[in-house]
Parts: structure tokens; sequence; C-alpha cells
């Protein structure tokens, strides 16, 4: 029997596509009001860290932390220019990424409607890559703490997803068995493959960015759905 429900945050309690690309822009603005650098410039070499620090292989948390990204991004640009890091910092450029981001997120308007119902059914938690206090605060800007019992971060684990060890530590801190509990996320790769590993029901939020992620056999979730309107029904 269900008894728990488990939620990715980024782009399952909320759109993340539209907030993060604004925030890399207007960061990449801000970067280059500082330095000198053309936006275009700062941007793109971003881009690149970004995608070859995400894409390393790397199951570390450190592959999702932004202040991480930028002082990659700063290192590179004071190789090439020289002093850029005494005009800005990683910290500055990451924590100004964010604070944009928290003013964009919005919830899921059918997750907000059938959020309550859940509450009173199951318990709910969020078991997220990003850093704890960074997912904290989203949550609230959200306007969904109440709702959640538990936030866990790859953070404290040590390890990201699909890593079994990462939801190995988050049914032990739940004191929940796999059995008991239903992985609910929008990446088959991370959320329906990680989730399988230990024996936990799936359920793939299909929209978003992974809409049309080709899933293999470990990545096919218990239930597929493209509105918490209809896994309401399939709980129930």
């Amino acid at each position: 029997m269900t008894t728990t429900l488990i939620f990715d945050a980024d782009g399952t309690l909320y759109d993340e596509t539209m907030p993060k690309a604004k925030a890399e822009l207007l960061t990449a603005q801000l970067i280059a009001s500082r330095t000198g650098y053309g936006e275009g410039e700062v941007y793109n070499l971003f881009r690149e860290v970004k995608g070859e620090i995400t894409q390393s292989g790397s199951l570390s948390p450190d592959r999702n932390n932004r202040t991480v990204w930028y002082a990659e991004t700063l290192r590179r640009m004071n190789t090439s220019h020289g002093d850029i890091v005494s005009k800005i910092d990683a910290r500055e450029a990451s924590g100004h990424y964010w604070e944009v981001v928290y003013g964009e997120i919005e919830p899921y308007f059918d997750l907000v409607y059938i959020l309550p119902e859940l509450q009173s059914r199951y318990r709910l938690a969020v078991l997220t890559d990003e850093l704890y206090d960074i997912q904290v605060e989203k949550v609230k800007r959200l306007g969904l703490s109440g709702y959640f019992t538990e936030i866990i971060s790859s953070e404290q684990a040590g390890v990201t997803k699909p890593d079994k060890r990462l939801f190995e530590y988050a049914l032990n801190r739940l004191g929940v068995s796999a059995g008991e509990s239903m992985m609910i996320g929008d990446n088959p790769s991370a959320d329906i493959r990680g989730a399988r590993s230990v024996g936990m029901r799936t359920a793939w939020l299909h929209r978003g960015k992974y809409y049309y992620y080709p899933t293999g056999e470990n990545e096919r979730a218990d239930v597929v759905f493209e509105n918490y309107l209809r896994l309401y029904d399939e709980l129930r």
C-alpha cells in the first residue's frame, strides 16, 4: 500500500524552463556590465561550462551547483582578460541567478488543485538534486511549504539521481519502505530509473523538457500522466 509520495522539484512542481533561461541571460548581463565582456560572450561561455560540468558523468551534488558553474566561467574569463574576479565573484553571480528564478517561478495550477487532497491521504516529501537551502527557498516561494513534511537534497546524501544510494537515503530519512512509496518526477533518466532501482513505484509527469525523451526499459514508469488530475485518478 502506498503511504508516501515523493516529488522531484524542478520541472515537477513547476515549469523550470523559462525561469532558468531568464536567470542565465540576466546573470550574463550582470557579469558583462561589471567586466567589459559582451553579454553574448558571457552567456555562451557559461553555457559551455554548464554543459561540460553537467555532462561530465559525475554524480557529485556539485554538478548542479550554480556557484561552481559561475566560478569556472569567471576563471576562464580571468585567464583570458585578467582581474575579472575582483569585479564580481561566483557567489554574487549565483545569488543573482537564484533571485531571478525565485521571482519567476509559479507552481503548476493542477498540482495546487489536488495537493490538499493528496496531503489528506499521503505523506508528501520532496527529493531533489538541487542544494538544500536553494530548494527550501524555492518551495517556500512556490507557496507549497505547508504540504511537504521533508525536503531531501542530494547535497545531504553526497550523490545525485539516479544513484540508488540517494533513494535509499531518502527512504531511510522518511522511515518508509520502497513498497510503501511512489516517486513522482519529470525526468525518466534521473527520477524514474533511480526510484526503480530500489523498488519504488514511479509516476512520470509527461510534459516539459523531457516530453520527447525516449525511455529505456529501466526508465518506464508505473504511471504516465500529463495532468495531475490524471495522477489523482490513478492513485485512487
